[in-house]
């Protein structure tokens, strides 16, 4: 299964709205495939992004996701903004189909810094 940065986006701002009581179940998107879901939970984990338990059983796979850490959020921050993500998957498709999450990171916090009038190095 290849990795999709949109949908880790999505997913990363579902996990931010949780309320206490779906910190305590199984995460869960409407509209997206369980699988893919679970796949791309397991990435956020393995990343430092989201602190989570794996439920998997023999009849079924899932995630407990207790919350973003601070990495979560700052990756989270850099890419919220629809204007951002857009220009930064607009500069990542001219020039591939994917990089590296450190890439994306780094065109994210360079556009938002532009955005903000910092000067960037």
């Amino acid at each position: 299964m290849r990795r999709d940065m949109e949908l880790i986006r999505r997913m990363l701002l579902a996990i931010e709205t949780q309320d206490e009581e779906s910190r305590c179940a199984v995460f869960e998107m409407e509209k997206e495939d369980d699988a893919a879901v679970n796949y791309h939970l397991c990435l956020l984990e393995e990343a430092g992004l989201i602190e989570a338990e794996g439920t998997g059983t023999m009849e079924s796979e899932g995630w407990i996701v207790a919350r973003l850490t601070w990495n979560g959020h700052d990756f989270l921050d850099s890419v919220r903004d629809e204007r951002i993500w857009n220009g930064v998957l607009g500069q990542i498709k001219s020039v591939s189909s994917s990089v590296a999450f450190d890439i994306l990171k780094s065109c994210a916090k360079h556009l938002a810094s532009r955005a903000l009038g910092i000067a960037v190095e």
